[in-house]
């Protein structure tokens, strides 16, 4: 076990408030986890289609996505991390150790590339995403940058990753020509 969040939700009920902790785990990702990782993954790929449907494949059985995913948490160089309240995968972030040696034009560098964060709608701003950077971090240890690129319309994750310290480093830029 990683580490353990307990965040506090308030549901309505009725017209009075209650107070309801949940208790999330953040662990390694296995190859049990599969479908369930692919079915919140689906989520955010329907985000990008929506967004971004010049670039991202509309899927509708989350299951296309679980070949994927059964390489990402059996592969040596990657870490898939799981936010699990017990019956549900609320979140999930998938991370790839990267290494360069030293060239004529670059020093050597380790680092940490997020390739994917994200929390399931119903457990945004709950801690969840915090959580998920605070194991991230831990696998980076103290040489290691991380780094990742976000599309420029998702403001909203562009926002979470300055309140965690991240800066803007360099842009790519597209050019479309048909």
């Amino acid at each position: 076990m990683l580490c353990q969040l307990i965040p506090t939700m308030w549901m309505m009920i009725g017209i009075r408030l209650r107070k309801i902790d949940l208790m999330a785990t953040i662990r390694s990702a296995t190859p049990e986890d599969v479908p369930r990782l692919a079915l919140l993954n689906s989520q955010i790929q329907n985000w990008h289609v929506r967004i971004y449907p010049k670039y991202f494949n509309a899927v509708t059985d989350p299951a296309a996505f679980e070949p994927f995913w059964a390489d990402m948490v059996t592969s040596s160089n990657h870490v898939v991390l799981l936010a699990d309240t017990d019956d549900e995968i609320v979140g999930y972030a998938l991370v790839e150790r990267q290494s360069r040696e030293q060239n004529t034009f670059m020093r050597p560098a380790n680092r940490i590339y997020l390739h994917h964060i994200h929390v399931g709608q119903q457990m945004r701003r709950s801690g969840i995403g915090r959580a998920l950077m605070v194991e991230i971090e831990k696998l980076a240890g103290a040489e290691t940058e991380i780094a990742l690129d976000t599309w420029q319309l998702n403001t909203a994750a562009h926002e979470f990753f300055q309140a965690h310290g991240f800066e803007v480093q360099r842009l790519l830029l597209n050019k479309q020509l048909t």
